[in-house]
C-alpha cells in the first residue's frame, strides 16, 4: 500500500519459509509506503536487483559487497540472535559505526526453556541413568548416581540479558536463591533482584564464591573470552555446576575439560562450543572441540540447538517491530553498540 510520500525499501536476503514468511507478510506487507521484498530463495552473498534501492536489509550472512552494494542503506537486522560474525563484515566493508545494526531475541523463550531443561538433566544424572537402562542395567539409583537436589542451591546467572531475565523467572518455583553478574545496573532499578544478590564486573570472584551453579548467557566479546578460566571454574566448588547457553569461549575451553574430569566442579550442561567446523575423526565423528568432552561421565552435550524450534513464527516479533519502528521514524530497539560488540 502506497500513497505520496517516500517509501522504505525492507530487502530480505533471507528467505523464509510457509507460515514464517506469511507472518511478515501479514504483518509488514500492508504497512503504506512501505516495500517489502521477500526472495523466494536465500540471497545471502549473490546479487539482488533491488540492492540498490533498499533502506533496510534483513539478513544474517551478506557479504562486504552486499552491504556496499546498497547505496541506500540505513540499517542491517539480524533476525537471529548473535552479531559476533557480522561485526568483521561491517568492518571489511568500511561500515562498522556508521550503518545501524540491529540484532533479535525471538530465541529468549525457547533458550530458557533449553537452559532449564539442561540443568535438570544435568542435576537429575538422566544421561547417566538413560545410559544404564539403554544397556539392560534396571534400577539403578543413587549409588550409582545421585540427583543433585535444585532446593536451598545458590544459582548464579552470568549476564541478565533476554535468556537469563526468562530464566530467573523459571528459576522461582524451585527454592533457590538466585544471584545475578552483569556488565552494569544503571537504570535497572525495578528489576526484581535484591541489592545484596546483584554483582559487577570487579565483583566476579565474589559472585562465584557465592554460587554453586553458574548459568551463563553472554555474549562472546573482548571482555568476555576466558572469562570463566580455571581459577573462576575452582570457585564453584566440587559441588558446582555450570549450564552454558552463551558463547562457548566465555569459558576456558582446556580450563573446563580440566575441572570436568578432575572433579574440580560436579558437572557442565554445554549447548554452545569452541571449533564449529570440526574435522572429522577415523570413524567419521565430529566433536566441536579439541578436548574428549564426550568421554566423561559428568556432562550433558547439546550441539547449539537451545533455539530450537527454529521455525516457531513469533521468535521474529523483534524484527517486525525493528522494521516499524525504522519505517516510522522512533527509536529502533535492539541496536548493537558496535564497541561493546552486542
Amino acid at each position: 500500500m502506497t500513497s505520496e510520500g517516500p517509501i522504505t525499501t525492507v530487502l530480505f536476503l533471507w528467505a523464509p519459509e510457509g507460515g514464517t514468511r506469511r507472518y511478515f507478510e501479514e504483518r509488514l506487507g500492508g504497512i503504506e509506503n512501505l516495500e517489502l521484498v521477500i526472495p523466494e530463495t536465500d540471497h545471502h552473498g549473490r546479487d539482488h536487483p533491488l540492492l540498490g534501492r533498499a533502506q533496510v536489509i534483513v539478513g544474517y550472512r551478506p557479504s562486504p559487497e552486499q552491504l556496499l552494494s546498497a547505496a541506500r542503506l540505513k540499517l542491517l537486522v539480524n533476525p537471529w540472535s548473535g552479531v559476533q560474525h557480522l561485526l568483521p563484515v561491517l568492518e571489511e566493508a568500511g561500515l562498522l559505526g556508521s550503518l545501524k545494526l540491529a540484532n533479535c531475541h525471538g530465541n529468549a523463550p525457547a533458550a530458557a526453556q533449553h537452559t532449564m531443561a539442561l540443568l535438570l538433566c544435568l542435576a537429575n544424572r538422566l544421561i547417566q541413568h538413560h545410559g544404564w537402562m539403554v544397556e539392560g542395567r534396571w534400577r539403578t539409583g543413587d549409588d550409582d548416581a545421585e540427583t543433585v537436589s535444585l532446593r536451598g542451591r545458590k544459582v548464579g546467572l552470568l549476564g541478565f540479558g533476554h535468556i537469563n531475565r526468562r530464566v530467573y523467572d523459571l528459576l522461582r518455583p524451585w527454592e533457590v536463591e538466585v544471584h545475578v553478574f552483569r556488565r552494569s545496573w544503571e537504570g535497572e532499578s525495578d528489576r526484581p533482584v535484591p541489592a545484596p544478590l546483584r554483582y559487577r564486573p570487579p565483583d566476579l570472584h565474589r559472585f562465584l564464591k557465592a554460587v554453586n551453579i553458574l548459568v551463563t548467557a553472554l555474549p562472546l566479546t573482548g571482555e568476555t573470552e576466558g572469562m570463566i578460566g580455571p581459577g573462576e571454574l575452582g570457585l564453584l566448588g566440587e559441588d558446582g555446576l555450570l549450564v552454558n547457553v552463551g558463547r562457548g569461549g566465555v569459558v576456558d575451553e582446556k580450563g573446563l575439560y580440566n575441572a570436568l574430569r578432575e572433579g574440580t566442579i560436579g558437572g557442565a550442561a554445554i549447548d554452545v562450543w569452541y571449533n564449529y567446523r570440526p574435522v572429522p575423526d577415523k570413524e567419521g565423528r565430529l566433536h566441536p572441540t579439541d578436548f574428549p568432552f564426550h568421554r566423561l561421565p559428568n556432562v550433558v552435550l547439546s550441539p547449539h540447538r537451545a533455539s530450537s524450534p527454529r521455525g516457531d513464527p513469533r521468535r521474529f516479533a523483534d524484527v517486525v517491530r525493528i522494521v516499524r519502528s525504522f519505517h516510522e521514524g522512533s527509536e529502533i530497539p535492539n541496536l548493537v553498540d558496535p564497541d561493546r560488540g552486542y
